[in-house]
């Protein structure tokens, strides 16, 4: 078995990885992009906030470990949040 050199390893990568023809385009600028992207961001924030916004439940077909560990730290999470709500009001 011939021995691999330097040489003969970029040979074969040029073989195998050719140039790409065709570059990625250049990410537009300026203060219309700017404005757009914006305005993409507050419609997707406006939209989310909506009561009409439904969040897609995560399929559980795995059984963690630390899911039990989670569900009891949101429960207790809300419950620290609803304790300091009730605290603030009166």
């Amino acid at each position: 078995m011939p021995a691999l050199t330097a040489l003969s390893i970029r040979i074969v990568c040029i073989m195998y990885f050719q140039p790409l023809e065709h570059q990625p385009l250049p990410l537009e600028t300026g203060e219309q992009i700017d404005y757009l992207l914006e305005l993409k961001h507050d419609f997707k924030t406006f939209m989310e906030d909506s009561v009409f916004f439904m969040k897609a439940e995560q399929k559980k077909d795995i059984v963690r470990y630390s899911d039990k560990y989670k569900d009891n730290k949101q429960a207790t999470d809300s419950s620290i949040s609803e304790s300091n709500y009730r605290s603030l009001t009166e």
